[in-house]
């Protein structure tokens, strides 16, 4: 004002009487609208929107980001099999061709056909080695057969024969003993009368000598060949049946396992051919976070177990949700939803809570040891425009809370983390630190703070710079599971 003054003196009285009456029309005006210096004058219903704290019945809504999933989906995944232990046969190929993503498919339509070539030949080449273990397997029955055949042919037809022939020379001997047995009789009787002489009865009992020893040995030969020969032939000519029967076994168990390769084979060969199990929707898998997985495109090699495509179930769709911790135990399963989706603004589904985990298995990128908790919202219908993936918001609609005090959400201010309000108190406001519980869109319980009937001001004093009163959360950077999707909120 001083240096107003100061520019005005020199234009003498005309100036400091102009100056006078700019003085004082600014505190007439100060006057009439009642700023400063002078106060407000009226009373303070008359200044400030007074409502009174009163009890109300809130139905809380919890929102939480998610993203659409189907309850029921077949992962078709690459079946080739590592059956070479590497290089060639090694598990993995080229994809040749592929149906479109989102083409509707039937149980049994081709979705992609991988080359195939290198099972081809593989193929081919077990078929030659299969044809080989026939003819190996082929000979080795045959091998058995005439083992068999010998102990057979020994025991009816060796056995029998020189048991016969034995027995034969036994009896012919015993023949030709009692003969000379009897003409050495006869030798001596002629002796005794002077018929024969001494030295012929000598010869003869010679001959019956050399025929009884004739006949012992045809015996002891007989007992022999019972007791050892036919004994250790038989088990000599078992010993090669049972070498036939190892060599067949042998042959039999690497012809099956021939036989596997080559049916193992021609399954690959026709694994290269990928058809859909079941009816649905093809979509590519992807992947998500840590879990991605290179695009599936013709020309791409593919290995092993990997994830191709998935066809879920359109008419059976859920959404997996985030809770932040801080708010999962107001959450129970059965609880109503509401799900919109962002590339649909227009479309708005019905759900209900089936169910919440009981650990966290979400956490911050940046890390805080801000957790979260995964909940499925099934939907009670589904639509033609839905497909998995997209982004979701998620509203739950909490427990009912009848009877408690509430008060609109404008009456609320923050501060430095503390929630107060201003209350009614001999004509001026008064500031008192409230703790809240649930809210609605429009309504806040208040806890603390407060009492029934008092009166609170919903615009804060001109001091007071106002501050959104819901309680979001603070954002802890992308959760992997939800990319691109604010933090959980309660409105």
């Amino acid at each position: 004002m001083m240096r107003w003054a100061s520019r005005l003196w020199p234009l003498g009285l005309n100036g400091s009487c102009a100056l006078v009456v700019i003085l004082f029309s600014l505190a007439y005006a100060s006057y009439a609208l009642e700023t400063w210096p002078f106060n407000d004058r009226r009373p303070l219903y008359e200044r400030y929107h007074l409502v009174r704290v009163s009890r109300s019945d809130l139905v809380p809504v919890l929102s939480a980001p998610g993203r659409l999933d189907s309850s029921r989906k077949t992962v078709v995944r690459c079946e080739l099999e590592n059956i070479a232990g590497g290089g060639s046969g090694g598990g993995s190929s080229v994809i040749l061709t592929l149906l479109p993503e989102g083409t509707p498919v039937k149980a049994g339509d081709v979705l992609a056909r991988l080359d195939a070539s290198t099972y081809d030949e593989m193929y081919r080449q077990q078929m030659i080695t299969v044809e080989q273990a026939k003819a190996s397997h082929l000979q080795a029955q045959l091998n058995l057969e005439i083992a068999e055949l010998a102990v057979r042919e020994y025991r009816e037809g060796t056995v029998q024969e020189t048991l016969k022939g034995m027995e034969g020379a036994i009896a012919l001997a015993d023949s030709d003993l009692s003969r000379a047995n009897q003409r050495l009789e006869w030798t001596k009787r002629m002796n005794e009368k002077g018929y024969a002489s001494f030295a012929q009865a000598m010869s003869d009992k010679d001959v019956v000598s050399r025929m009884n020893y004739t006949l012992q040995r045809q015996v002891a030969s007989l007992n022999l060949f019972k007791r050892f020969t036919e004994p250790k032939t038989i088990k000599s000519l078992q010993g090669q049946v049972k070498a036939a029967e190892t060599v067949l076994g042998n042959e039999t168990l690497r012809l099956q396992r021939q036989l596997e390769r080559l049916a193992l084979l021609k399954k690959q060969v026709d694994r290269c051919t990928i058809r859909a199990p079941q009816d649905g929707v093809l979509f590519y898998y992807k992947g998500e976070g840590q879990r991605a997985t290179a695009s599936i495109d013709e020309g791409v090699e593919v290995r092993q177990k990997q994830p191709l495509f998935f066809l879920p179930d359109m008419r059976k769709m859920e959404v997996v949700t985030a809770l932040n911790e801080s708010v999962v135990d107001r959450v129970r399963a059965g609880l109503p939803a509401k799900v919109s989706f962002e590339a649909l603004p227009k479309l708005s589904l019905a759900g209900h809570v089936v169910s919440i985990s009981q650990i966290p298995v979400l956490q911050s990128d940046r890390g805080e040891d801000i957790r979260y908790f995964v909940s499925t919202v099934k939907l009670d219908e589904s639509s033609p425009q839905l497909k998995p993936g997209m982004t979701t918001l998620v509203e739950i609609a909490l427990a009912r809370q009848d009877g408690v005090l509430a008060i609109p959400h404008q009456a609320i201010r923050s501060d430095h983390g503390k929630k107060f309000c201003y209350r009614a108190h001999d004509d001026e406001l008064e500031r008192r630190e409230v703790k809240i519980g649930h809210d609605t869109c429009e309504m806040v319980e208040v806890l603390e703070g407060v009492e029934e009937g008092d009166l609170v001001a919903l615009d804060a004093p001109k001091s007071t710079t106002y501050v959104e009163p819901m309680l979001h959360f603070e954002d802890t950077g992308s959760v992997h599971a939800y990319q691109n999707v604010r933090e959980a909120s309660i409105r």
